[in-house]
């Protein structure tokens, strides 16, 4: 039986909660949320009860033995958009990116697999937030640009919008890729046409990429939590709930995957759930998976969760 804790206060709040679920008897305690709360709950001198944290703990705080961590990470987008476009055959990036964190955190994860695997930053091109002409400095950033050059978005949703339609990005026809970050969610073909040709890594639930899940717009018509944007963040919620049972044999069998609404779930040796999501392209203001980021059947051994 699952039975719910609020909080409270993020950090004291979290270590409270997790000792009144220890009281109630609780065999596993899913969450925090928030990164200071996962750590005061990982700096704690003893979890009794396993921990499956919804975030990664600040700084180098090790995962506790018998506990995990899952999270929504743009590092981890980042460096999973390098790595695509190295396999596109692509060894060159022209990056435009807004002045946030998450920019920045997914851009430093980018430029260190991209280096890694042989790939180059060639222009890195900050966007003040509030903009609304970068012609001037993108005519600047793609001079010279060859053929196995890449454009990396970073943007929010509505700088990206900005940006694609620019004449020198047209006109130059080079491939365009961005994170989930750069996507609202939205399923309006009007307000994203000027998306049209950008590639990005997303969740398959929102897509219906994955068999054997919720059909997502059955969901989106009776939960509002279940729209737009605010569907990653559910399909997160489906993946820790289906991630229970199986945290144990991930571990134990390395290479296994449960096929899950972000995306394939791993772990690795740190006991950090790893996700593999999907590729999608904008087509007529509507993003449609362009690459089979996920096996319909998984591979012999591996568990398929059937739902709570």
């Amino acid at each position: 039986m699952a039975r719910v804790h609020p909080p409270g206060p993020p950090a004291d709040g979290a270590v409270a909660a997790y000792r009144q679920a220890v009281a109630d008897g609780a065999e596993l305690v899913v969450g925090p949320l928030g990164r200071a709360a996962v750590s005061s709950i990982f700096a704690q001198p003893q979890l009794p009860v396993p921990v499956l944290a919804l975030n990664h703990a600040q700084g180098d705080t090790p995962t506790p033995l018998g506990s995990f961590e899952f999270a929504l990470l743009p590092e981890a987008e980042g460096a999973q958009l390098a790595a695509h476009m190295v396999t596109l055959g692509l060894h060159a990036a022209i990056v435009f990116r807004s002045d946030d964190d998450t920019a920045a955190r997914s851009f430093d994860a980018f430029k260190t697999q991209f280096a890694s695997l042989g790939g180059q930053v060639a222009n890195d091109v900050v966007l003040a937030q509030g903009g609304v002409d970068f012609a001037a400095q993108i005519q600047a950033a793609l001079a010279g640009s060859g053929s196995e050059t890449g454009i990396v978005v970073l943007l929010r949703p509505v700088q990206a919008g900005l940006l694609s339609p620019h004449p020198p990005i047209a006109q130059v026809q080079l491939p365009v890729f961005a994170t989930s970050h750069g996507c609202a969610g939205s399923e309006d073909a009007q307000a994203n046409r000027d998306l049209d040709g950008v590639e990005s890594c997303d969740a398959p639930w929102l897509f219906d990429a994955q068999p054997g899940l919720p059909d997502r717009a059955a969901i989106a018509a009776k939960l509002p939590a279940a729209r737009d944007g605010a569907a990653r963040l559910f399909a997160f919620g489906m993946d820790a709930w289906a991630l229970v049972p199986y945290l144990g044999w991930l571990q134990s069998h390395p290479g296994s995957y449960v096929p899950g609404a972000t995306g394939q779930l791993t772990m690795d040796a740190s006991r950090h759930v790893q996700r593999t999501p999907i590729w999608v392209q904008f087509q007529g203001g509507i993003a449609r998976p362009v690459a089979a980021g996920l096996e319909t059947q998984p591979p012999s051994g591996t568990p398929v969760p059937t739902g709570p």
